[in-house]
C-alpha cells in the first residue's frame, strides 16, 4: 500500500490501508457475549448462561472463570485487574472471585437485592450495585459496610408486569467523587 502514487489513493487505498492495522487479533468466544469489561491487562466476558471468560493479555485465550445459573448481567474489575464480581439476579449476594482461578475471595451481602449492574472504583476502595428500579449501594471494601444508598424507598417503588425491564445500572466517576445511577425505562439519573 505504501508504494501507491499519492495521486492514486482514493477511497480503495483508504478503505485497505484501514483494514490493515484495523484488527490486532480477533478471538472466538465460545458464547454469545452479554457484558464485557476491561481492566489491569484483563479482559472479562460474560455471556446470557452465566458463564464468564478471562483473557489475560493481548495473546491469552480466553478462560472459564465463573459458571452461574442466569445471565451475567454485569462485571466489575478490580484496578488491577485480578478479582471481579458479576452481576446476576439470582441472589442477594456479590462473590469477589479471581481473574485467576475463578476462586471466590469474599461474599458481600447485596442487601437491596439482586444486582443488575456493578461497578469497582478506580482506587479500589468502592464497591457499587445496583438492582431493579435504580435503587443503588455503596459498599467500603476494607469492611464491607455499605456507605451510601439511593433510590426508592421499597413502599415508593412501583410495580411494573415486567420487573427485568427495570435494572438499575451504576458506574464510578473517574475521580472516585461519586457515582451514577439509572434505570432503564425512566428518563432520570441520579
Amino acid at each position: 500500500l505504501s508504494s501507491v502514487p499519492l495521486e492514486l489513493r482514493g477511497w480503495e487505498w483508504r478503505y485497505l490501508a484501514n483494514r490493515a492495522g484495523a484488527e490486532s487479533r480477533v478471538l472466538s468466544l465460545p458464547a454469545l457475549p452479554l457484558t464485557v469489561a476491561c481492566r489491569g491487562g484483563v479482559v472479562l466476558v460474560g455471556d446470557l448462561s452465566g458463564h464468564v471468560y478471562a483473557i489475560h493479555g493481548v495473546s491469552g485465550a480466553p478462560e472459564l472463570v465463573a459458571q452461574r445459573g442466569v445471565p451475567a448481567r454485569d462485571l466489575a474489575l478490580s484496578p488491577d485487574g485480578t478479582q471481579f464480581v458479576v452481576a446476576e439476579t439470582s441472589e442477594s449476594t456479590m462473590l469477589i472471585q479471581s481473574t485467576k482461578t475463578g476462586e471466590v475471595v469474599r461474599i458481600l451481602a447485596a442487601d437491596l437485592g439482586p444486582p443488575t449492574s456493578v461497578a469497582w472504583s478506580d482506587d479500589g476502595r468502592w464497591l457499587a450495585y445496583a438492582t431493579f428500579h435504580g435503587r443503588a449501594a455503596v459498599l467500603d471494601l476494607q469492611t464491607g459496610s455499605e456507605v451510601q444508598r439511593v433510590g426508592p424507598a421499597i413502599s415508593e417503588m412501583p410495580d411494573p408486569a415486567d420487573v427485568r425491564f427495570r435494572d438499575g445500572m451504576v458506574r464510578f466517576f473517574p475521580a472516585c467523587d461519586g457515582f451514577i445511577v439509572a434505570e432503564r425505562l425512566d428518563h432520570r439519573a441520579t
